[in-house]
């Protein structure tokens, strides 16, 4: 295993196929697997990935198998690029084709099984996905589950390719990236998002004029001027290490919902909205600041505020101020 930054990279090549199946028995909570076929020129390749608690995977598996799993903490979303795969949990069974993704649920036990394996995975801790969805929807984690399934449509397909596309080539394969805990921690939640708007999971089905998050007895106009100060002088202070609506929500002692509802009544605009221009408006005093010959360069500083999509920060920048950022690092 080798560091890269705040990710771990460790890479796997084994012909002992005993050696393959202790790998996957741990990596994937297994409480079985059997593999069968013609064991000459057995070969395995895991490489696994790790950040904030999550595990990317690219596996390869020369022969046949089956396994069932124990109930885990992660929701495992896996892409088959290999034949015959397929998951189940109870009466609950998918068939993978070449490159479809499916979502096997955590919580409850499973099997699957392949004729050759060629896949992909990544395993997202459901402590992540509960926060995430906590604060986008209002649901109590203890209400959020997942079905086995895969995506619903082709267009949501594409929004969880795209957001791993992102993080694995913008974020997980750049050492200067990967090093930098703010940048991880959004690329962990975008994820966790793409996870929610992909797979079929009961914070899709929420009534959206529930604001469960408010806490008793307060009620949505307790949200108050001092409540929204507080909240701003904590961004203020952290804008520059990795945090999220609940721990905004925390600081200003209120929950994240009526956190939102305070900031849409008297700033027009959301908490992490809010948090993006504070983090704008960081990058633009580096790049005023700093100097071009000492080899700061405009996505250096763009990264530094976890601004991973270049393009991206190059539009809200001129939207803000008028000018292309290179201009101000030139200036």
């Amino acid at each position: 295993m080798r560091a890269e930054g705040g990710a771990t990279r460790s890479v796997l090549s084994t012909t002992d196929p005993g050696e393959a199946t202790a790998f996957l028995m741990e990596a994937y909570a297994g409480r079985e697997l059997r593999i069968s076929g013609d064991g000459g020129g057995f070969r395995f390749t895991a490489v696994d990935v790790a950040f904030a608690g999550i595990h990317v995977n690219w596996l390869r598996h020369s022969m046949a198998a089956y396994g069932t799993t124990e109930p885990a903490e992660h929701l495992v979303i896996a892409q088959s690029f290999g034949t015959g795969f397929w998951l189940g949990t109870g009466r609950e069974q998918v068939r993978l084709g070449r490159a479809e993704i499916a979502a096997k649920p955590p919580h409850l036990p499973a099997e699957g099984g392949w004729d050759r394996l060629r896949a992909h995975s990544v395993q997202l801790p459901m402590e992540l996905i509960a926060r995430v969805a906590a604060e986008n929807t209002g649901i109590r984690p203890a209400e959020l589950a997942f079905t086995l399934a895969r995506p619903a449509n082709d267009a949501v397909r594409r929004h969880w390719t795209l957001a791993l596309r992102h993080v694995v080539q913008g974020v997980l394969s750049v050492p200067e990236v990967a090093a930098n805990p703010l940048v991880l921690g959004q690329a962990a939640r975008t994820l966790a998002v793409a996870a929610l708007a992909t797979f079929t999971n009961t914070a899709m089905t929420l009534d959206p004029t529930i604001d469960p998050l408010v806490e008793p007895g307060t009620g949505r106009d307790s949200a108050t001027p001092a409540v929204v100060r507080r909240a701003v002088a904590f961004v203020q202070e952290n804008a520059h290490r990795d945090i999220t609506l609940t721990d905004i929500a925390a600081a200003a002692r209120i929950g994240p919902r009526g956190l939102a509802y305070a900031f849409r009544r008297h700033l027009d605009t959301t908490p992490m909205s809010h948090l993006r221009r504070v983090r704008l408006e960081g990058a633009h005093v580096d790049l005023c600041e700093a100097d071009p010959a000492s080899g700061v360069t405009v996505e250096s500083i763009a990264r530094a505020w976890a601004f991973t999509h270049l393009g991206r920060f190059a539009e809200l920048y001129r939207h803000a101020y008028g000018r292309p950022p290179s201009h101000d690092l030139r200036t």
